[in-house]
């Protein structure tokens, strides 16, 4: 199996990586959702319910639990994301682009994908 440094498609990043966690300082209004498909969602941090987290050795997820919306979030290094969803200060989330993905020196949640799921019987 090739790394992406050593697929003919990975491109180095020239700049910065892209935002995908966004932190406020103190308790955010809303969540602010880009999906792994490019939807948009805001979601009132009132609504929240709980998140869980599920470690596994491929990779890392954290579900997120509101009144009328489950989102779903992939990759490495999500544990300390934990602490900031339970004092709601997590203002957006996204993924980060595949090109900016395993960068030896991150040390940083790295976010793979992002999923919101309308519950049943929501409106």
């Amino acid at each position: 199996m090739n790394s992406p440094q050593q697929s003919p498609d990975f491109r180095p990043p020239a700049d910065d990586p892209p935002i995908t966690v966004s932190l406020a300082k103190t308790a955010a209004a809303g969540l602010e959702v880009r999906t792994s498909t490019g939807e948009d969602w805001a979601i009132p941090w009132p609504h929240f319910v709980g998140a869980r987290f599920y470690g596994d050795p491929d990779g890392e997820r954290i579900v997120l639990s509101f009144t009328e919306h489950a989102v779903t979030v992939n990759g490495l290094r999500l544990g300390p994301l934990l602490k900031e969803i339970a004092g709601c200060r997590i203002e957006f989330l996204a993924p980060l682009p595949p090109n900016y993905r395993l960068q030896p020196r991150n040390k940083s949640p790295e976010v793979r994908r992002v999923s919101v799921e309308l519950l049943p019987d929501s409106p």
